[in-house]
């Protein structure tokens, strides 16, 4: 099931006069004007899909279980994509006996971080060979599948 181009528009201008947080139902009233017959079942089936399309683009995120909300804050990474800032912080941890072998690189501003016993720790310039080793292996692994 997808959207036509006046379903879209109808959800982008709802997105664009909502302020606080929404509700797929609330998206569905919106397009159950649209369908023909009407019908609340697929008018939910069809939020269901622009939930996850304007998700998918950026423009909105999940706000708790049920609700989401309009992304307001965007962050360009180095390859131009953009990508939403969420509210809360998440914590990145890996268990490993070998902390050494890890690198996290910053797709926002390129640093590069390198795993130690002690934990994460900013990359030297003589570790920026480990960069170009993950971004050769993630290439290879891209074309691979």
């Amino acid at each position: 099931m997808n959207l036509t181009g006046k379903q879209q528009r109808l959800v982008a201008t709802f997105l664009d006069q909502r302020l606080a947080r929404f509700r797929r139902a609330d998206v569905a009233e919106v397009l159950h004007r649209t369908i023909s017959p009407r019908n609340p079942l697929r008018a939910t089936s069809l939020a269901a899909v622009a939930l996850r399309t304007f998700a998918r683009d950026g423009k909105i995120v999940r706000e708790g279980h049920l609700h989401w909300k309009v992304a307001t804050d965007v962050r360009t990474l180095l390859d131009g994509r953009q990508l939403p800032q969420h509210d809360r912080t998440t914590k990145l941890a890996i268990t490993t006996r070998v902390p050494e072998k890890w690198v996290a690189v910053d797709l926002e501003n390129g640093e590069v971080y390198g795993g130690s016993p002690q934990g994460w720790r900013r990359a030297e310039k003589s570790d920026a060979a480990l960069t170009g080793a993950a971004a050769a292996l993630a290439k290879r692994q891209g074309a691979d599948g």
